[in-house]
């Protein structure tokens, strides 16, 4: 028969209920309002709020290219100072005085 659904798509009747009428009444009351109020039947009303419910968010804008500031007061870094060396960069940074701040990390 064309329009019946195959056994594995049927579904029990009452699933294919959009809800429990009788579980919100005064929010079906206040959708029947609203679909008259805007000339429209419930099912469209229905309709239209579960399209702008699944309608996925947008996706925020990207970020612009980020430029970096350079100081060019000198020729790069201090001498022996070693930029892929983390120990020794970590070394110049803790002060050699008071708490063992390496022992914190």
């Amino acid at each position: 028969m064309i329009g019946t659904p195959a056994k594995d798509d049927q579904v029990s009747p009452a699933c294919a209920l959009p809800w429990n009428h009788n579980s919100d009444a005064p929010l079906l009351d206040r959708a029947r309002k609203e679909a008259l109020r805007r000339g429209m039947t419930l099912t469209a009303l229905i309709e239209q709020g579960l399209r702008l419910v699944l309608r996925r968010a947008p996706k925020p804008p990207g970020r612009g290219r980020i430029t970096l500031p350079v100081c060019r007061a000198g020729s790069g870094t201090l001498p022996g100072v070693d930029l892929n060396d983390t120990s020794s960069l970590i070394g110049r940074m803790v002060p050699t005085t008071g708490p063992d701040l390496l022992a914190l990390m």
